[in-house]
């Protein structure tokens, strides 16, 4: 019983820590779409008229800023859902 209510506890934790929102990716930003796939981020994508992207993601929200400043990518490119 112990470790059921730990893995439970664990879970509403980093389910705390996970944010739902959607970033907007411009045709020539291919590597950074690819990035946020490899970390398994991404739930469903939308490829707009222009050939841009629009991503729904589920992460950590350490892992969204850090990856926004690392990348370069204006915080106004993600919101939260």
């Amino acid at each position: 019983q112990g470790i059921e209510k730990l893995n439970s506890v664990l879970a509403n934790f980093l389910k705390k820590n996970v944010i739902l929102g959607e970033i907007k990716l411009h045709n020539n930003q291919g590597r950074q779409r690819a990035k946020l796939f490899q970390m398994g981020a991404v739930k469903t994508e939308n490829i707009q008229e222009d050939g841009s992207w629009s991503l729904i993601l589920e992460i950590k929200k350490e892992d969204i800023y850090s990856f926004l400043k690392k990348e370069g990518i204006s915080k106004n490119n993600f919101s939260k859902i």
